[in-house]
Protein backbone atom coordinates (compact mmCIF):
# COMPACT_ATOMS: atom_id res chain seq x y z
CA UNK A 1 0.00 0.00 0.00
CA UNK A 2 1.47 3.59 -1.10
CA UNK A 3 2.07 5.53 2.19
CA UNK A 4 0.07 8.80 2.55
CA UNK A 5 1.37 11.70 4.29
CA UNK A 6 -1.47 13.76 5.96
CA UNK A 7 -1.74 17.14 4.24
CA UNK A 8 -4.93 18.13 5.40
CA UNK A 9 -7.08 18.71 8.80
CA UNK A 10 -9.42 16.98 10.83
CA UNK A 11 -7.15 13.46 10.55
CA UNK A 12 -8.11 13.42 7.25
CA UNK A 13 -5.11 12.32 4.34
CA UNK A 14 -4.62 13.16 1.08
CA UNK A 15 -5.46 10.60 -1.71
CA UNK A 16 -2.69 11.84 -4.06
CA UNK A 17 0.05 10.68 -2.00
CA UNK A 18 3.51 9.22 -2.65
CA UNK A 19 5.28 6.51 -2.20
CA UNK A 20 8.01 4.03 -3.52
CA UNK A 21 7.42 2.38 -6.81
CA UNK A 22 7.67 -0.83 -5.58
CA UNK A 23 5.03 -0.28 -3.07
CA UNK A 24 2.60 1.04 -5.77
CA UNK A 25 3.14 -1.78 -8.07
CA UNK A 26 2.58 -4.10 -5.29
CA UNK A 27 -0.33 -2.34 -4.64
CA UNK A 28 -1.40 -2.50 -7.68
CA UNK A 29 -0.83 -5.85 -8.60
CA UNK A 30 -2.40 -7.90 -5.68
CA UNK A 31 -5.07 -5.85 -4.74
CA UNK A 32 -6.23 -4.72 -8.43
CA UNK A 33 -5.35 -7.15 -11.29
CA UNK A 34 -5.08 -10.09 -9.17
CA UNK A 35 -7.88 -9.60 -7.05
CA UNK A 36 -10.35 -8.82 -9.77
CA UNK A 37 -9.30 -11.84 -11.56
CA UNK A 38 -10.12 -13.87 -8.99
CA UNK A 39 -13.39 -11.96 -8.55
CA UNK A 40 -14.31 -12.68 -12.31
CA UNK A 41 -13.44 -15.99 -11.89
CA UNK A 42 -15.20 -16.62 -8.84
CA UNK A 43 -18.05 -15.30 -9.85
CA UNK A 44 -18.70 -17.38 -12.91
CA UNK A 45 -17.59 -20.20 -11.30
CA UNK A 46 -19.96 -20.07 -8.25
CA UNK A 47 -22.73 -19.25 -10.96
CA UNK A 48 -22.30 -22.39 -12.42
CA UNK A 49 -21.50 -24.56 -9.54
CA UNK A 50 -25.30 -23.45 -8.29
CA UNK A 51 -26.60 -24.27 -11.85
CA UNK A 52 -25.06 -27.96 -11.74
CA UNK A 53 -26.29 -27.62 -8.00
CA UNK A 54 -29.99 -27.38 -9.57
CA UNK A 55 -29.36 -30.03 -12.42
CA UNK A 56 -27.71 -32.73 -10.33
CA UNK A 57 -28.86 -32.84 -6.35
CA UNK A 58 -32.36 -30.93 -6.81
CA UNK A 59 -33.92 -32.98 -9.99
CA UNK A 60 -32.00 -36.26 -8.88
CA UNK A 61 -33.83 -35.59 -5.44
CA UNK A 62 -29.89 -36.71 -4.34
CA UNK A 63 -27.78 -35.22 -1.21
CA UNK A 64 -30.66 -32.15 -1.06
CA UNK A 65 -29.50 -30.76 2.61
CA UNK A 66 -25.94 -30.82 1.58
CA UNK A 67 -26.79 -28.90 -2.07
CA UNK A 68 -28.26 -26.63 0.18
CA UNK A 69 -25.04 -25.41 2.43
CA UNK A 70 -23.32 -25.34 -1.17
CA UNK A 71 -25.64 -23.20 -2.71
CA UNK A 72 -25.28 -20.98 0.66
CA UNK A 73 -21.62 -21.14 0.77
CA UNK A 74 -21.55 -20.12 -3.05
CA UNK A 75 -23.65 -16.98 -2.73
CA UNK A 76 -21.81 -15.50 0.41
CA UNK A 77 -18.37 -16.40 -1.66
CA UNK A 78 -19.80 -14.22 -4.20
CA UNK A 79 -21.01 -11.35 -1.89
CA UNK A 80 -17.16 -11.41 -0.33
CA UNK A 81 -15.79 -11.29 -3.69
CA UNK A 82 -17.85 -7.77 -4.96
CA UNK A 83 -17.37 -6.52 -1.89
CA UNK A 84 -13.74 -6.95 -2.28
CA UNK A 85 -14.12 -5.23 -5.70
CA UNK A 86 -15.98 -2.33 -4.25
CA UNK A 87 -14.06 -2.17 -1.06
CA UNK A 88 -10.51 -1.33 -2.40
CA UNK A 89 -9.88 -3.56 -5.53
CA UNK A 90 -11.33 -0.90 -7.94
CA UNK A 91 -9.36 2.58 -6.04
CA UNK A 92 -6.03 0.16 -6.45
CA UNK A 93 -6.67 -0.10 -9.95
CA UNK A 94 -7.75 3.68 -10.62
CA UNK A 95 -5.29 5.25 -8.29
CA UNK A 96 -2.37 5.47 -10.65
CA UNK A 97 -4.59 7.31 -13.34
CA UNK A 98 -5.72 9.88 -9.98
CA UNK A 99 -9.40 8.89 -10.24
CA UNK A 100 -10.61 8.70 -6.75
CA UNK A 101 -13.06 5.60 -5.51
CA UNK A 102 -16.36 7.51 -4.05
CA UNK A 103 -15.25 6.70 -0.20
CA UNK A 104 -19.26 7.26 0.82
CA UNK A 105 -19.83 3.50 -0.05
CA UNK A 106 -16.78 1.79 1.64
CA UNK A 107 -17.78 1.81 4.79
CA UNK A 108 -21.09 -0.18 3.95
CA UNK A 109 -19.08 -2.83 1.91
CA UNK A 110 -16.37 -2.86 4.92
CA UNK A 111 -19.57 -4.43 6.85
CA UNK A 112 -21.16 -6.63 3.91
CA UNK A 113 -17.27 -8.00 3.69
CA UNK A 114 -17.05 -9.32 7.22
CA UNK A 115 -20.70 -10.36 7.21
CA UNK A 116 -19.74 -12.48 4.00
CA UNK A 117 -17.10 -13.85 5.50
CA UNK A 118 -18.40 -15.15 8.52
CA UNK A 119 -20.96 -16.93 7.07
CA UNK A 120 -18.78 -18.32 4.64
CA UNK A 121 -16.32 -20.08 7.24
CA UNK A 122 -19.78 -21.21 8.59
CA UNK A 123 -21.00 -22.64 6.10
CA UNK A 124 -17.77 -24.55 5.61
CA UNK A 125 -17.73 -25.36 8.65
CA UNK A 126 -21.87 -26.73 8.48
CA UNK A 127 -20.68 -28.84 5.38
CA UNK A 128 -17.51 -30.21 7.17
CA UNK A 129 -20.58 -31.66 9.63
CA UNK A 130 -22.56 -32.89 6.85
CA UNK A 131 -19.87 -34.88 5.15
CA UNK A 132 -19.18 -36.38 8.55
CA UNK A 133 -22.16 -37.31 9.33
CA UNK A 134 -22.73 -38.84 5.81
CA UNK A 135 -19.43 -41.10 6.21
CA UNK A 136 -20.30 -41.68 9.58
CA UNK A 137 -23.76 -42.72 9.49
CA UNK A 138 -25.08 -43.11 5.66
CA UNK A 139 -27.79 -45.36 6.27
CA UNK A 140 -29.51 -43.54 9.33
CA UNK A 141 -31.28 -40.87 6.24
CA UNK A 142 -33.97 -42.50 4.44
CA UNK A 143 -34.66 -41.62 0.51
CA UNK A 144 -37.60 -39.50 -0.68
CA UNK A 145 -40.20 -41.92 -2.11
CA UNK A 146 -40.14 -42.56 -5.59
CA UNK A 147 -44.04 -41.15 -5.86
CA UNK A 148 -42.97 -37.43 -5.31
CA UNK A 149 -39.99 -38.14 -7.77
CA UNK A 150 -41.97 -39.20 -10.41
CA UNK A 151 -44.58 -36.32 -9.98
CA UNK A 152 -41.66 -33.76 -9.94
CA UNK A 153 -40.68 -35.57 -13.26
CA UNK A 154 -44.58 -36.04 -14.69
CA UNK A 155 -44.64 -32.18 -14.44
CA UNK A 156 -42.31 -31.57 -16.85
CA UNK A 157 -39.22 -31.05 -15.02
CA UNK A 158 -39.73 -27.36 -14.83
CA UNK A 159 -37.23 -25.01 -13.69
CA UNK A 160 -35.24 -26.05 -10.99
CA UNK A 161 -35.79 -22.95 -9.42
CA UNK A 162 -39.57 -23.94 -9.14
CA UNK A 163 -38.26 -27.02 -6.99
CA UNK A 164 -36.31 -24.92 -4.55
CA UNK A 165 -39.10 -22.83 -3.23
CA UNK A 166 -41.47 -26.09 -2.62
CA UNK A 167 -41.98 -27.20 0.69
CA UNK A 168 -39.97 -30.30 0.34
CA UNK A 169 -36.80 -28.71 -0.59
CA UNK A 170 -37.50 -25.20 1.67
CA UNK A 171 -37.21 -26.78 4.79
CA UNK A 172 -33.76 -27.88 3.70
CA UNK A 173 -32.08 -24.00 4.07
CA UNK A 174 -33.60 -23.30 7.73
CA UNK A 175 -29.89 -24.12 8.68
CA UNK A 176 -28.21 -21.42 5.84
CA UNK A 177 -31.07 -18.60 6.80
CA UNK A 178 -29.79 -19.31 10.59
CA UNK A 179 -26.28 -19.00 10.39
CA UNK A 180 -26.81 -16.15 8.06
CA UNK A 181 -29.07 -14.47 10.28
CA UNK A 182 -26.63 -14.75 13.09
CA UNK A 183 -23.51 -13.65 10.59
CA UNK A 184 -25.43 -10.59 9.67
CA UNK A 185 -25.71 -10.13 13.97
CA UNK A 186 -22.32 -10.39 15.28
CA UNK A 187 -20.66 -8.48 12.61
CA UNK A 188 -23.37 -5.42 13.34
CA UNK A 189 -20.46 -3.43 15.05
CA UNK A 190 -18.62 -3.70 11.37
CA UNK A 191 -20.53 -0.98 9.55
CA UNK A 192 -19.76 1.54 12.72
CA UNK A 193 -15.78 1.31 12.24
CA UNK A 194 -15.47 3.81 9.17
CA UNK A 195 -17.03 6.69 7.93
CA UNK A 196 -16.39 8.86 5.39
CA UNK A 197 -16.01 12.91 5.43
CA UNK A 198 -15.06 15.61 3.16
CA UNK A 199 -11.20 17.24 3.81
CA UNK A 200 -10.34 20.68 2.69
CA UNK A 201 -6.58 20.03 0.94
CA UNK A 202 -4.88 23.08 -0.15
CA UNK A 203 -6.18 22.16 -3.83
CA UNK A 204 -9.48 21.99 -2.86
CA UNK A 205 -11.99 19.59 -1.60
CA UNK A 206 -11.56 15.61 -1.12
CA UNK A 207 -13.22 12.26 0.63
CA UNK A 208 -11.72 10.67 3.07
CA UNK A 209 -11.73 7.52 5.57
CA UNK A 210 -11.96 8.56 9.04
CA UNK A 211 -11.51 5.92 11.58
CA UNK A 212 -14.65 5.97 14.03
CA UNK A 213 -13.94 6.03 17.90
CA UNK A 214 -14.93 2.79 18.35
CA UNK A 215 -12.16 1.56 16.16
CA UNK A 216 -9.51 3.60 18.23
CA UNK A 217 -11.08 2.16 21.49
CA UNK A 218 -8.55 -0.37 22.90
CA UNK A 219 -11.41 -2.09 25.04
CA UNK A 220 -13.27 -2.72 21.47
CA UNK A 221 -10.24 -3.83 19.62
CA UNK A 222 -8.60 -6.07 21.93
CA UNK A 223 -12.20 -8.32 22.90
CA UNK A 224 -14.44 -7.77 19.95
CA UNK A 225 -12.34 -7.79 16.90
CA UNK A 226 -9.50 -10.03 18.31
CA UNK A 227 -10.70 -12.35 21.05
CA UNK A 228 -14.66 -12.76 20.33
CA UNK A 229 -14.37 -12.91 16.42
CA UNK A 230 -11.23 -15.12 16.49
CA UNK A 231 -13.36 -17.45 18.56
CA UNK A 232 -16.83 -17.24 16.29
CA UNK A 233 -15.04 -16.65 12.74
CA UNK A 234 -12.02 -17.88 12.14
CA UNK A 235 -9.74 -19.66 14.97
CA UNK A 236 -13.07 -21.23 16.49
CA UNK A 237 -14.29 -22.33 12.73
CA UNK A 238 -10.87 -23.65 12.30
CA UNK A 239 -9.86 -25.22 15.48
CA UNK A 240 -13.86 -27.38 15.14
CA UNK A 241 -13.54 -28.42 11.22
CA UNK A 242 -9.95 -29.89 12.10
CA UNK A 243 -11.20 -31.43 15.01
CA UNK A 244 -14.44 -32.98 12.34
CA UNK A 245 -11.66 -33.90 9.76
CA UNK A 246 -9.14 -35.82 11.99
CA UNK A 247 -12.24 -37.40 13.97
CA UNK A 248 -13.06 -39.10 10.64
CA UNK A 249 -10.26 -41.14 10.07
CA UNK A 250 -10.12 -42.33 13.97
CA UNK A 251 -10.17 -46.20 14.76
CA UNK A 252 -14.06 -45.20 16.18
CA UNK A 253 -14.96 -44.47 12.89
CA UNK A 254 -12.87 -46.46 11.01
CA UNK A 255 -15.27 -49.27 12.34
CA UNK A 256 -18.46 -47.39 11.99
CA UNK A 257 -17.33 -47.56 8.11
CA UNK A 258 -17.41 -50.33 6.90
CA UNK A 259 -17.88 -52.24 3.40
CA UNK A 260 -20.18 -50.60 1.01
CA UNK A 261 -18.53 -47.29 2.59
CA UNK A 262 -15.60 -47.42 2.23
CA UNK A 263 -16.05 -45.41 -0.71
CA UNK A 264 -17.57 -42.46 1.52
CA UNK A 265 -14.46 -42.79 4.01
CA UNK A 266 -11.93 -42.25 1.19
CA UNK A 267 -13.98 -39.25 -0.13
CA UNK A 268 -13.89 -37.86 3.35
CA UNK A 269 -10.64 -37.46 3.65
CA UNK A 270 -10.27 -35.02 1.40
CA UNK A 271 -8.50 -31.96 2.91
CA UNK A 272 -10.39 -29.24 1.22
CA UNK A 273 -11.75 -28.45 4.15
CA UNK A 274 -8.55 -27.78 6.25
CA UNK A 275 -6.45 -26.50 3.48
CA UNK A 276 -9.07 -23.56 2.40
CA UNK A 277 -9.38 -22.09 6.50
CA UNK A 278 -5.28 -21.15 6.21
CA UNK A 279 -6.27 -17.91 4.87
CA UNK A 280 -8.70 -16.74 7.47
CA UNK A 281 -5.79 -17.85 10.05
CA UNK A 282 -3.19 -14.85 8.56
CA UNK A 283 -6.61 -12.83 8.19
CA UNK A 284 -7.33 -13.10 11.85
CA UNK A 285 -3.51 -12.04 12.62
CA UNK A 286 -3.97 -8.92 11.55
CA UNK A 287 -5.96 -7.72 14.27
CA UNK A 288 -3.56 -9.05 16.48
CA UNK A 289 -0.57 -7.51 14.97
CA UNK A 290 -3.06 -4.53 14.93
CA UNK A 291 -3.10 -4.93 18.72
CA UNK A 292 0.60 -4.92 19.08
CA UNK A 293 1.19 -2.24 17.29
CA UNK A 294 3.29 -3.46 14.52
CA UNK A 295 2.55 -0.43 11.90
CA UNK A 296 5.18 -1.00 9.33
CA UNK A 297 5.59 -1.68 6.10
CA UNK A 298 6.43 -5.65 6.23
CA UNK A 299 2.12 -4.97 8.22
CA UNK A 300 1.07 -3.30 4.95
CA UNK A 301 2.47 -6.29 2.82
CA UNK A 302 0.77 -9.00 5.36
CA UNK A 303 -2.29 -6.97 5.14
CA UNK A 304 -2.71 -6.70 1.23
CA UNK A 305 -1.55 -10.75 0.74
CA UNK A 306 -3.86 -11.81 3.68
CA UNK A 307 -7.24 -10.22 1.44
CA UNK A 308 -5.51 -11.50 -1.75
CA UNK A 309 -6.10 -15.26 0.29
CA UNK A 310 -9.43 -14.43 1.54
CA UNK A 311 -10.32 -13.15 -1.97
CA UNK A 312 -8.32 -16.44 -3.57
CA UNK A 313 -9.91 -18.65 -1.09
CA UNK A 314 -13.84 -17.33 -2.10
CA UNK A 315 -12.79 -17.62 -5.71
CA UNK A 316 -12.01 -21.23 -5.64
CA UNK A 317 -14.34 -22.90 -3.34
CA UNK A 318 -16.86 -23.72 -6.12
CA UNK A 319 -13.84 -25.66 -8.22
CA UNK A 320 -12.48 -27.31 -4.50
CA UNK A 321 -16.12 -28.19 -3.38
CA UNK A 322 -18.16 -29.11 -6.78
CA UNK A 323 -15.36 -30.04 -9.01
CA UNK A 324 -12.52 -31.53 -7.08
CA UNK A 325 -14.81 -33.57 -5.34
CA UNK A 326 -17.00 -34.69 -7.65
CA UNK A 327 -14.27 -35.62 -9.84
CA UNK A 328 -12.69 -37.66 -7.26
CA UNK A 329 -15.98 -39.08 -6.19
CA UNK A 330 -16.39 -40.67 -9.80
CA UNK A 331 -13.28 -41.70 -9.56
CA UNK A 332 -13.37 -43.44 -6.38
CA UNK A 333 -17.37 -45.13 -6.95
CA UNK A 334 -16.01 -46.29 -10.59
CA UNK A 335 -13.29 -47.92 -8.87
CA UNK A 336 -15.12 -49.28 -5.92
CA UNK A 337 -18.03 -50.48 -8.35
CA UNK A 338 -15.64 -52.22 -10.56
CA UNK A 339 -14.38 -54.07 -7.20
CA UNK A 340 -17.66 -55.07 -5.92
CA UNK A 341 -18.69 -56.18 -9.51
CA UNK A 342 -15.47 -58.24 -9.86
CA UNK A 343 -15.70 -59.58 -6.06
CA UNK A 344 -19.33 -60.51 -6.84
CA UNK A 345 -18.76 -62.30 -9.98
CA UNK A 346 -15.52 -64.18 -8.88
CA UNK A 347 -17.56 -65.73 -5.29
CA UNK A 348 -20.31 -66.82 -7.94
CA UNK A 349 -17.99 -68.24 -11.19
CA UNK A 350 -15.97 -70.20 -8.20
CA UNK A 351 -16.82 -74.02 -9.42
CA UNK A 352 -18.47 -75.08 -5.74
CA UNK A 353 -21.12 -72.01 -5.80
CA UNK A 354 -21.93 -72.77 -9.59
CA UNK A 355 -22.88 -76.34 -8.63
CA UNK A 356 -24.47 -75.42 -5.33
CA UNK A 357 -26.76 -73.12 -7.67
CA UNK A 358 -27.12 -75.19 -10.72
CA UNK A 359 -28.05 -77.97 -8.63
CA UNK A 360 -30.72 -76.27 -6.69
CA UNK A 361 -31.87 -74.95 -9.65
CA UNK A 362 -32.44 -77.87 -10.99
CA UNK A 363 -34.50 -79.08 -8.37
CA UNK A 364 -36.77 -76.22 -9.19
CA UNK A 365 -37.25 -77.35 -12.58
CA UNK A 366 -37.76 -81.23 -11.74
CA UNK A 367 -40.64 -79.92 -9.35
CA UNK A 368 -42.81 -77.29 -11.15
CA UNK A 369 -40.51 -74.22 -12.04
CA UNK A 370 -43.61 -72.44 -13.32
CA UNK A 371 -44.76 -72.66 -9.31
CA UNK A 372 -41.26 -70.88 -8.83
CA UNK A 373 -42.19 -67.71 -11.10
CA UNK A 374 -45.78 -67.54 -9.78
CA UNK A 375 -44.38 -67.24 -6.07
CA UNK A 376 -42.30 -65.00 -6.67
CA UNK A 377 -45.09 -62.73 -8.59
CA UNK A 378 -47.53 -63.40 -5.76
CA UNK A 379 -44.32 -62.28 -3.13
CA UNK A 380 -43.94 -58.86 -5.77
CA UNK A 381 -47.76 -58.24 -5.43
CA UNK A 382 -48.53 -58.89 -2.16
CA UNK A 383 -45.89 -55.71 -1.48
CA UNK A 384 -47.40 -53.94 -3.93
CA UNK A 385 -50.48 -54.54 -5.33
CA UNK A 386 -50.91 -51.83 -7.79
CA UNK A 387 -48.31 -53.27 -9.71
CA UNK A 388 -51.45 -55.66 -11.03
CA UNK A 389 -52.85 -53.02 -13.12
CA UNK A 390 -49.29 -52.35 -14.80
CA UNK A 391 -48.74 -55.83 -16.29
CA UNK A 392 -52.82 -55.70 -17.26
CA UNK A 393 -53.96 -58.58 -15.66
CA UNK A 394 -57.88 -58.08 -16.81
CA UNK A 395 -60.17 -60.04 -15.27
CA UNK A 396 -58.16 -61.97 -12.60
CA UNK A 397 -56.23 -57.97 -11.56
CA UNK A 398 -59.48 -56.60 -10.64
CA UNK A 399 -60.46 -60.19 -8.83
CA UNK A 400 -57.39 -59.44 -7.02
CA UNK A 401 -58.01 -56.61 -5.71
CA UNK A 402 -61.38 -57.68 -4.08
CA UNK A 403 -59.85 -60.76 -2.53
CA UNK A 404 -56.92 -58.91 -0.93
CA UNK A 405 -59.19 -56.66 0.41
CA UNK A 406 -61.90 -59.23 1.78
CA UNK A 407 -60.73 -62.28 1.76
CA UNK A 408 -57.25 -64.11 2.72
CA UNK A 409 -54.44 -63.87 0.89
CA UNK A 410 -54.12 -67.71 0.60
CA UNK A 411 -57.13 -67.68 -1.72
CA UNK A 412 -55.88 -64.74 -3.87
CA UNK A 413 -52.66 -66.55 -4.09
CA UNK A 414 -55.56 -69.25 -5.30
CA UNK A 415 -56.67 -67.08 -8.42
CA UNK A 416 -53.63 -65.89 -9.42
CA UNK A 417 -52.07 -69.43 -9.82
CA UNK A 418 -55.16 -69.76 -12.36
CA UNK A 419 -54.01 -66.73 -14.55
CA UNK A 420 -52.86 -67.51 -17.20
CA UNK A 421 -51.02 -64.05 -17.47
CA UNK A 422 -49.24 -65.03 -14.19
CA UNK A 423 -48.63 -68.26 -15.32
CA UNK A 424 -46.44 -66.26 -18.77
CA UNK A 425 -44.94 -63.93 -16.30
CA UNK A 426 -43.73 -66.42 -14.15
CA UNK A 427 -42.19 -68.03 -17.00
CA UNK A 428 -40.49 -65.21 -17.79
CA UNK A 429 -38.91 -65.15 -14.63
CA UNK A 430 -37.86 -68.55 -14.70
CA UNK A 431 -36.58 -68.34 -18.32
CA UNK A 432 -34.85 -64.93 -17.40
CA UNK A 433 -32.48 -66.84 -14.40
CA UNK A 434 -32.00 -70.43 -16.42
CA UNK A 435 -30.29 -67.50 -19.13
CA UNK A 436 -28.11 -65.94 -16.15
CA UNK A 437 -27.13 -69.12 -14.81
CA UNK A 438 -26.28 -70.51 -18.16
CA UNK A 439 -24.14 -67.56 -18.60
CA UNK A 440 -22.23 -67.87 -16.00
CA UNK A 441 -21.89 -71.76 -16.45
CA UNK A 442 -20.28 -70.92 -19.88
CA UNK A 443 -18.26 -68.19 -18.17
CA UNK A 444 -18.99 -65.12 -19.91
CA UNK A 445 -17.42 -61.76 -19.01
CA UNK A 446 -19.10 -59.89 -15.90
CA UNK A 447 -19.80 -57.04 -18.69
CA UNK A 448 -22.06 -59.19 -21.29
CA UNK A 449 -23.99 -60.63 -18.24
CA UNK A 450 -24.58 -56.63 -16.24
CA UNK A 451 -26.06 -56.26 -19.67
CA UNK A 452 -28.45 -58.73 -20.09
CA UNK A 453 -29.48 -58.07 -16.79
CA UNK A 454 -30.19 -54.25 -17.36
CA UNK A 455 -31.58 -54.88 -20.56
CA UNK A 456 -34.21 -56.53 -18.82
CA UNK A 457 -34.29 -53.19 -16.64
CA UNK A 458 -34.81 -50.44 -19.64
CA UNK A 459 -38.00 -53.52 -20.77
CA UNK A 460 -39.57 -52.88 -16.73
CA UNK A 461 -39.07 -49.16 -17.34
CA UNK A 462 -40.14 -48.90 -20.85
CA UNK A 463 -43.22 -50.53 -19.24
CA UNK A 464 -43.70 -48.30 -16.22
CA UNK A 465 -42.98 -51.26 -13.88
CA UNK A 466 -41.21 -49.87 -10.72
CA UNK A 467 -39.78 -51.65 -8.20
CA UNK A 468 -38.98 -50.02 -4.82
CA UNK A 469 -36.31 -51.04 -2.45
CA UNK A 470 -39.42 -52.68 -0.12
CA UNK A 471 -40.35 -54.44 -3.12
CA UNK A 472 -36.68 -55.80 -4.41
CA UNK A 473 -36.33 -56.90 -1.00
CA UNK A 474 -39.30 -59.08 -0.58
CA UNK A 475 -38.24 -60.14 -4.39
CA UNK A 476 -35.02 -61.85 -2.51
CA UNK A 477 -36.56 -62.98 0.70
CA UNK A 478 -39.26 -64.89 -1.72
CA UNK A 479 -36.20 -66.55 -3.86
CA UNK A 480 -34.51 -67.76 -0.60
CA UNK A 481 -37.65 -69.01 1.05
CA UNK A 482 -37.95 -70.91 -1.79
CA UNK A 483 -35.19 -72.20 -2.21
CA UNK A 484 -34.55 -72.91 1.63
CA UNK A 485 -38.13 -75.43 1.21
CA UNK A 486 -35.92 -78.42 -0.34
CA UNK A 487 -34.25 -80.94 1.29
CA UNK A 488 -30.27 -80.67 1.45
CA UNK A 489 -27.75 -83.59 2.29
CA UNK A 490 -26.43 -81.46 5.18
CA UNK A 491 -26.69 -78.25 7.17
CA UNK A 492 -23.57 -77.12 5.62
CA UNK A 493 -24.77 -77.49 2.41
CA UNK A 494 -28.26 -75.73 2.96
CA UNK A 495 -26.07 -72.84 4.51
CA UNK A 496 -23.87 -72.75 1.45
CA UNK A 497 -26.39 -73.10 -1.25
CA UNK A 498 -28.74 -69.99 0.58
CA UNK A 499 -25.41 -68.01 0.53
CA UNK A 500 -24.69 -68.50 -3.09
CA UNK A 501 -27.92 -67.39 -4.12
CA UNK A 502 -28.41 -64.36 -1.39
CA UNK A 503 -25.50 -63.47 -3.89
CA UNK A 504 -26.77 -64.04 -7.00
CA UNK A 505 -29.63 -62.40 -6.06
CA UNK A 506 -28.02 -59.23 -4.99
CA UNK A 507 -26.17 -59.17 -8.16
CA UNK A 508 -29.22 -59.14 -10.01
CA UNK A 509 -30.77 -56.46 -8.58
CA UNK A 510 -27.70 -54.34 -8.44
CA UNK A 511 -27.67 -54.38 -12.03
CA UNK A 512 -31.56 -53.89 -12.34
CA UNK A 513 -30.97 -51.09 -10.34
CA UNK A 514 -27.74 -49.55 -12.29
CA UNK A 515 -29.86 -50.18 -15.08
CA UNK A 516 -32.64 -47.83 -13.85
CA UNK A 517 -30.30 -45.15 -12.87
CA UNK A 518 -28.82 -45.28 -16.25
CA UNK A 519 -32.29 -44.34 -18.11
CA UNK A 520 -33.00 -41.72 -15.31
CA UNK A 521 -29.55 -40.16 -16.24
CA UNK A 522 -30.23 -40.15 -20.32
CA UNK A 523 -33.81 -38.72 -18.89
CA UNK A 524 -32.46 -35.84 -17.16
CA UNK A 525 -29.77 -34.85 -20.03
CA UNK A 526 -32.46 -35.04 -22.77
CA UNK A 527 -34.40 -32.88 -20.84
CA UNK A 528 -32.20 -30.23 -20.19
CA UNK A 529 -30.62 -30.41 -23.09
CA UNK A 530 -34.59 -29.40 -24.18
CA UNK A 531 -35.16 -26.55 -22.11
CA UNK A 532 -31.84 -25.44 -23.60
CA UNK A 533 -32.95 -25.36 -26.97
CA UNK A 534 -36.60 -23.88 -26.15
CA UNK A 535 -34.64 -21.19 -24.43
CA UNK A 536 -32.48 -20.67 -27.23
CA UNK A 537 -34.75 -20.59 -30.33
CA UNK A 538 -38.04 -19.87 -28.71
CA UNK A 539 -41.50 -21.31 -28.23
CA UNK A 540 -42.53 -21.43 -31.54
CA UNK A 541 -39.77 -23.63 -32.86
Amino acid sequence: MVKCQAVGVRRCFAKRCSGSIIDALFCQLIKGYLTLFCVILGTVGNLHGIKSIHLSNFDKNRGVVLAASLISLAFWDTILLWCAVFYYSIGALLRPYNIEMPTMIIPWFQGCAQISLTASVWCVAAITVQRWWASRDPFRGSRSSRVLLNTVRNDGRNSSLSVIYCYTYRKHFKMPVVLSSLAIIVNLPAFFELTSIDCVMDDGMYSSMLVYWLRGYDFYVLWYRVIFRSIVSTIGPNIFIFKISFSAITLWTILLIRGSNRTRRRLFQLRDDISDRCAFKAYDTLDILEVAGFWSGSFMYASDLSNFLVVANSATNCVIYLKAASWLEQKIERRNTSLKRRCAFEALETSRRIDLLKSSWEKVKRTNAIKFGVHIIYAILSKSPQLAQVIDLNETSRHYELKRQDESLLESYDNLVVSPRIRQLGGHIVDFIESILDQMDKERSEEEIAAKIRQVAITHNNRNIVFTSSVWREFKNAVLTYIQEYPFDSDVKRRETIAAWNTFISMVIREMKKGIWQIEDEQLAASSNCRRYSVAFGPNV
